[in-house]
């Protein structure tokens, strides 16, 4: 009994079926690419001394809804 799993011949016969032409890739950056990566990479979090080391309410959750909360009254009141 032939097993199929080892027979490579038909899987070489239809490789053979195929050509294909790799086009030549620059290996170095273009400046505009390298300006671009450079912009869109990652930044520390400016604010990261605020945030505390577990999971809770922050200052830094807070102090935008209490800010986004007050110009509504504001506006009421003036």
């Amino acid at each position: 009994m032939k097993n199929k799993t080892h027979d490579h011949t038909e899987l070489a016969q239809k490789l053979a079926e195929y050509d294909v032409d790799v086009p030549d890739i620059p290996r170095q950056k273009s400046r505009w690419s390298r300006l671009v990566h450079y912009l869109a990479s990652p930044a520390d979090n400016p604010v990261g001394f605020l945030a505390p080391a577990r999971p809770s309410f922050s200052m830094t959750s807070v102090i935008p809804v209490l800010a986004a909360a007050a110009v509504p009254v504001a506006a009421l009141l003036f």
